[in-house]
C-alpha cells in the first residue's frame, strides 16, 4: 500500500488530498477539508509523516478548496519527482527524477 496516502487519509476530516514529493526529504501536502481545524489537521499529518518516515523531513501542508485533477484528468493522490525513491515510499515517480 501507499504509506504516504495512509498517513494523510487516517484523519477522517480530510476530504481530498495530494502528496507531492519534491526531494527525498521534502513533501508538499495539499488538503481539502470542511473542518476549520486546519492547524490541528496539519500538525497531525506532519507528526504522522515524521513518526513513520523519519524526523528530518520538510513537510508543508496547504489547505485548498479542492484538489485539481492532472491535465490528463486523473486524480492522483501521490506524485513523486524523485525517481529513485519510487519503491521506498510506494509513490508513483514522474518526470526525470531531478529535484525542481
Amino acid at each position: 500500500g501507499h504509506v504516504a496516502a495512509y498517513l494523510v487519509r487516517s484523519d477522517p476530516r480530510v476530504r481530498e488530498f495530494r502528496v507531492v514529493q519534491h526531494a527525498l526529504d521534502r513533501f508538499e501536502i495539499m488538503i481539502s477539508t470542511e473542518s476549520r481545524a486546519t492547524g490541528e489537521i496539519g500538525s497531525g499529518v506532519r507528526r504522522r509523516f515524521t513518526d513513520q518516515l523519519g524526523g528530518r523531513l520538510r513537510i508543508s501542508c496547504r489547505f485548498v478548496a479542492e484538489i485539481p485533477p492532472d491535465p490528463s484528468g486523473k486524480r492522483r493522490h501521490l506524485i513523486s519527482h524523485v525517481a529513485d525513491v519510487q519503491g521506498r515510499f510506494g509513490i508513483e515517480a514522474v518526470g526525470d527524477g531531478r529535484t525542481p
